[in-house]
């Protein structure tokens, strides 16, 4: 459960009538819930409510539910029962270069990638089908304020 508050400085697409002072812009309630089912799934359901006080936009509510399977009883674990310390190994480099071209009001922008390398034990290699090391390339776009 928690709550999000922007109050400006400007009186942001204040239209005088909200309930609130033409400074408080949004207002957020969310609150969420997490059940575990028989050690494998995860349901986790969210509400968020979005209300502009001074006006601004009408509230507007958002449910989510994510929902999510586990199956690694013995994912560390030998075939004959021996759990191993060692589970994997990662490492890589991220090269970022920035966006010069954005504008400065849109905040600071960035393009990144890289590859990764991952490195397993022998039960994940037998998991991941004999393929070990494993490379991951990743490509992002960053932003901020």
């Amino acid at each position: 459960m928690g709550t999000w508050n922007s109050i400006q400085s400007e009186k942001t697409l204040s239209r005088g009538g909200g309930t609130g002072p033409g400074n408080w812009y949004e207002s957020d309630f969310y609150t969420g819930f997490k059940f575990d089912f028989a050690d494998t799934v995860e349901v986790k359901p969210f509400y968020y409510l979005y209300m502009y006080p001074n006006g601004a936009f009408p509230s507007i509510q958002e449910m989510d539910v994510a929902v999510s399977l586990f199956d690694v009883s013995d994912y560390y674990e030998s075939p004959s029962g021996r759990d191993q310390a060692f589970g994997f190994y990662k490492g890589g480099v991220t090269f970022s270069v920035p966006l010069g071209f954005m504008p400065e009001e849109y905040g600071a922008w960035s393009i990144a990638a890289g590859p990764a390398v991952y490195v397993f034990n022998s039960n994940l290699r037998h998991y991941n089908q004999g393929n070990n090391p494993w490379v991951v390339g990743t490509v992002s776009l960053n932003f901020s304020y």
